[in-house]
């Protein structure tokens, strides 16, 4: 898949269909650096979830100049059971007259962090619903545009061409009343080309594909198709079992760096954004909560 971004898109003039990717890939993008809420002290607020979401792995370490920094960075060495454990550390600018580590491990005051518990980006993958999302939402445009189709005349004779055209003219300027030979009417013939319009599924389904990217970042959404009122009772508890086990992943990967933070002597910590899902990482612990009344 060929990658546009918004601000490119806008810089060439971009065609409706890369347009429209690049629109949606930003909203979700920005959902999705939202969702967890990372901080590590010494390192920018938000910069540890960006990389996370663009890169999937991010390593956050000690620079014998710079001091704690984060960076991207590549895999060089693993344990006997095939996890990481040699980073690489790569800038996302050249960085001229500083000296880079080729090799860092945990020893070195460097602790790695993972989007995903098995050390993949999974979160990022959900980019690709893009095409499809792009694809619905340019036949809906190709749909509306459709519903302009002009009257198209079929003229027998060659002669009466120019009276036809009048004909449309002043009927396009809104006339209150129109006269025309008799001739001109046995001649013509109308063509109807009586274009597609399923607007209203297409849409739908554009909703299902974004609901689908949204809780694939463990965002709560509603169903595109049916409002959550009219879910049964099981599906609606498998929707949020779902959006919770996507969300503990995500949240015990990260918790486990800021553990390796908190070691290093870093003030450090994780939580999923309370706008997400209110709820989440109570139901994540297993536990109810309860007011001070005795409500749950």
């Amino acid at each position: 898949m060929t990658e546009f971004s918004l601000r490119a898109c806008m810089r060439a003039n971009a065609n409706p269909i890369h347009m429209t990717r690049a629109i949606e890939k930003a909203k979700i993008s920005r959902l999705g650096m939202n969702v967890y809420d990372t901080k590590v002290s010494d390192i920018p607020e938000g910069r540890i979830e960006w990389y996370l979401w663009h890169r999937g792995k991010c390593i956050v370490w000690r620079h014998s100049i710079l001091g704690w920094i984060v960076t991207d960075m590549s895999e060089i060495g693993w344990d006997i059971n095939g996890y990481p454990n040699a980073w690489r550390p790569v800038f996302e600018t050249d960085i001229k007259g500083l000296s880079i580590p080729d090799r860092l491990t945990e020893d070195d005051d460097c602790i790695a962090f993972y989007d995903c518990l098995d050390y993949t980006m999974m979160r990022s993958a959900i980019l690709y619903y893009c095409d499809d999302y792009a694809d619905v939402r340019e036949t809906i445009r190709t749909q509306v545009f459709n519903q302009k189709t002009p009257m198209v005349a079929i003229v027998g004779d060659p002669k009466i061409k120019s009276k036809v055209k009048n004909f449309f003219i002043r009927l396009a300027d809104n006339a209150k009343m129109l006269f025309i030979d008799r001739s001109v009417k046995d001649s013509v013939e109308t063509l109807d080309i009586n274009p597609v319009y399923n607007v209203e599924s297409l849409y739908q389904y554009s909703k299902a594909l974004e609901s689908e990217m949204f809780e694939f970042c463990g965002i709560d959404s509603k169903d595109a198709y049916q409002k959550k009122e009219r879910l049964i009772v099981d599906e609606q508890e498998g929707n949020d079992e779902e959006l919770n086990y996507l969300l503990a992943d995500g949240l015990k990967s990260r918790q486990r760096s800021v553990d390796k933070c908190i070691e290093k002597g870093l003030t450090a910590s994780v939580e999923i954004q309370k706008l997400v899902r209110p709820i989440a990482e109570d139901e994540l612990m297993g536990g109810n909560t309860e007011s001070e009344d005795g409500d749950t």
